[in-house]
């Protein structure tokens, strides 16, 4: 991330972009795009952590995009205290039901701390990313949705556990491919594990493990093969005046020029608000 992006001293004029790589149980998946409007027009590759949270009309707000550190977790993140906002008190994971690799679970207790979960969302995200130029869509969503399990309120845990058990088929099994695989805690390029004939619930619950071994076991943050990864998160009098909190993402690029070709208009951008559209109590934009 650029400097320019990473000590901004003023808030970003952002704009739904109206992109997403996949859809599951009608929602749209990472990654996403913002238009910068305060730095000429230029789109921000985003990725979505907040599943308790809606894009929704008017679909232009405010945001801080600051590096993901400690500090600025404990500040101004969300899901660090901040507008309403904590981790769930008690997490939950997923337990495979049916035969297929059964027993599979995920302490997420272990990932306490607001800055840990960032990280391993991180990690998640970057998974997207590897997958991403693999041409792997289904690993894509498994690693976007074990993201917004790491932040879902109990409000919403309900609705997020079904629509996982909704997507389990025996029929129709998955592979977790682990595109930030590490024997060696990062010293070198990390490569790829797959675990296959998994229930999606398995599939995601294997996501949060892999994540949770990189943050908590192997410093994969501090490696060279992390990205920078920046917050973006609604600015607070923004949010204040508009009186709710927005979805926050996490950011990995710099923002390049906007091509002709992500611009969507009309009825296209319509589309788009309804197969992202949170199904939670409140409705906050962007």
């Amino acid at each position: 991330m650029i400097l320019l992006f990473g000590t901004s001293l003023f808030a970003d004029d952002l704009k739904w972009g109206g992109t997403w790589a996949g859809v599951w149980s009608g929602f749209g998946t990472s990654p996403y795009t913002a238009i910068d409007k305060s730095q000429n027009n230029k789109v921000l590759v985003i990725f979505c952590l907040d599943y308790n949270d809606e894009i929704a009309p008017p679909l232009e707000w405010k945001a801080n995009i600051r590096p993901v550190t400690p500090d600025n977790v404990n500040q101004y993140a969300q899901f660090g205290g901040n507008y309403g906002h904590g981790i769930t008190t008690t997490p939950w994971a997923f337990t495979s039901d049916a035969g297929v690799n059964a027993g599979h679970s995920v302490n997420l207790s272990l990932s306490a701390s607001a800055y840990t979960r960032y990280l391993e969302a991180a990690w998640l995200f970057t998974n997207i990313l590897d997958a991403q130029s693999h041409g792997d869509l289904n690993s894509m969503i498994v690693s976007q949705v074990a993201a917004w399990d790491l932040f879902v309120e109990s409000i919403n845990a309900n609705d997020l556990r079904g629509r996982i058990s909704g997507t389990n088929n025996p029929n129709s099994l998955y592979t977790f491919r682990n595109y930030e695989y590490s024997t060696n805690n990062y010293v070198t390029a990390p490569t790829t594990n797959s675990i296959t004939n998994l229930l999606f619930q398995d599939a995601v619950n294997e996501a949060l493990k892999a994540a949770q071994h990189a943050v908590l076991d192997q410093n994969w943050y501090a490696s060279a093969f992390a990205p920078s990864w920046d917050l973006v998160t609604g600015d607070p009098a923004w949010t204040t005046a508009y009186g709710r909190p927005v979805q926050e993402f996490l950011s990995d690029a710099p923002p390049v020029p906007e091509p002709s070709s992500m611009i969507l208009l009309g009825t296209i951008i319509l589309a788009a608000v309804s197969v992202i559209r949170r199904k939670t109590q409140r409705a906050p934009k962007a």
